[in-house]
């Protein structure tokens, strides 16, 4: 094994089917892996990018904002995000094959009911 004294591989054991470490000399061992009860992983990177992409949608309700969003969605879009997770509630998606026309409808929809509903409470 050229070398490796603690490296770690993985082979089919016969008995169970299941995969097992082995050392470099060939002998079955153990990996021991500390998992806490309430830990949390952090989001992924695209996951804040959306987090961001809705607050931008409720600090401002414009065209000129629209298109910054529309502009973030087209680079989540380009980096290979699904679209169905960038927004999960939006069923005619995966209806049309323009993933963006509807991410931007949904959005331009939104911000004028949220911008309505801004202008009746709070005048």
């Amino acid at each position: 094994m050229m070398g490796f004294k603690t490296g770690m591989l993985f082979r089919k054991s016969s008995r169970d089917g299941k995969n097992r470490p082995i050392d470099a000399k060939g002998k079955e061992s153990t990996l021991k892996i500390s998992v806490y009860i309430n830990q949390v992983a952090p989001p992924l990177d695209w996951e804040q990018y959306v987090c961001e992409i809705a607050a931008d949608i409720m600090k401002e309700q414009s065209p000129k904002r629209l298109y910054a969003v529309r502009q973030k969605f087209y680079e989540l879009l380009v980096n290979c995000i699904p679209p169905q997770s960038i927004l999960k509630v939006e069923h005619k998606m995966r209806l049309g094959s323009k993933a963006i026309f509807h991410l931007e409808a949904f959005v331009a929809k939104f911000m004028s009911i949220y911008k309505e509903f801004l202008v009746s409470t709070f005048g």
